[in-house]
């Protein structure tokens, strides 16, 4: 999903949906230390954008 609902380009935001549960992937940091944790929400929230660096 992209928003604003145009293309996929780069700088544009973007959720990552599953298609069959409606999950989004979305990132926070880990408990405890310096990493990054990536989970699925039904619940869409900040945390469930990305930024599209490069399209090929």
């Amino acid at each position: 999903m992209v928003d604003g609902d145009g293309p996929w380009l780069a700088g544009s935001r973007i959720r990552l949906e599953h298609v069959r549960s409606g999950a989004n992937l979305q990132t926070h940091p880990a408990p405890g230390d310096d990493e990054q944790e990536v989970t699925a929400s039904a619940l869409p929230d900040d945390d469930g954008w990305w930024t599209v660096l490069e399209v090929g």
